[in-house]
């Protein structure tokens, strides 16, 4: 294991140091060695904080109208979007509620079609 005081990394601040490695149990004749650590420390912050906690609010709304307006807006590439909403939902142990809300509404606007292939993929 290493340690690494993240303390001292200054905001926007590039660091490369090369870190002893050590063990919890004795290495008889044998050198652990070192780990080479490239970090920076970054913090995005576009709006003030109670601003997300309002944003934050919507989006976790049951309807979950706010998250039906950003996958439409987003349009094909949902990818980021899905990742944000997950860590958002996870954070909030609300994760199955949005994971079976969208899946729902997915079966919903695909029909029998997907239905079909469901059933055929878990017997």
């Amino acid at each position: 294991f290493m340690r690494c005081q993240l303390s001292r990394l200054q905001k926007g601040h590039a660091t490369d140091e090369w870190f002893q490695l050590s063990s919890h149990v004795p290495l008889k004749g044998i050198e652990p060695g070192s780990l080479r650590v490239r970090a920076r420390y970054s913090m995005e912050k576009i709006m003030p904080e109670e601003e997300y906690s309002e944003f934050k609010e919507l989006i976790l709304q049951k309807e979950m109208h706010v998250v039906y307006a950003l996958s439409h807006v987003c349009g094909q590439d949902r990818t980021l979007l899905a990742g944000i909403l997950l860590k958002i939902f996870l954070h909030e142990k609300l994760e199955s509620l949005l994971l079976r809300t969208l899946n729902d509404r997915e079966i919903s606007m695909e029909g029998t079609v997907l239905i079909t292939l469901i059933l055929a993929e878990t017997l």
